[in-house]
């Protein structure tokens, strides 16, 4: 899983991933930013949590750095949201992925054939190391994910 920011077949990268279901606390941990994301209307659109993401961001920047909060919560709210969005939208579900980079919370389907890393993709966003929008990453992945179900339906 070379780009932990797009939806990847299994099998890539170095060796194949471990994916385990979320315990109870991580269970927990997911609702929880899930539902902080909802009360900030977060869960609105993807446009809501672009806006969000954006703001925050350039809020903490504005910030001197010996001086800024660790941004690390805000990400995993903006990022549980986004894959809160896409369970809720594809049909996917949360688990916990573990893979020559380390273990990390992500949604997946069909099988581990889909697999995605929400939490990743939106701290991308937040360093600088990816420039795209959220509302097109979730518009992005429900038509690759479709194309991807249909291509399995008529095999």
């Amino acid at each position: 899983m070379a780009h932990k920011d797009e939806a990847q077949p299994s099998g890539c990268g170095a060796s194949a991933p471990q994916i385990s279901p979320l315990n109870e606390a991580e269970t927990a941990w997911i609702d929880m930013l899930v539902s902080q994301a909802d009360q900030a209307g977060l869960m609105a659109s993807p446009a809501a949590l672009q806006d969000f993401l954006v703001a925050e961001r350039t809020a903490w920047s504005s910030v001197a750095p010996e001086e800024r909060e660790d941004p690390n919560p805000t990400v995993s709210m903006i990022g549980a949201a986004l894959g809160q969005m896409l369970v809720n939208q594809c049909g996917l579900s949360w688990v916990l992925v573990t893979d020559e980079y380390g273990t990390d919370a992500a949604v997946v389907g069909d099988t581990g054939q889909i697999t995605l890393f929400p939490i990743n993709a939106v701290a991308k966003r937040w360093t600088g190391q990816s420039q795209g929008d959220l509302a097109d990453y979730v518009e992005g992945t429900h038509r690759a994910i479709e194309r991807l179900r249909r291509a399995a339906a008529t095999a």
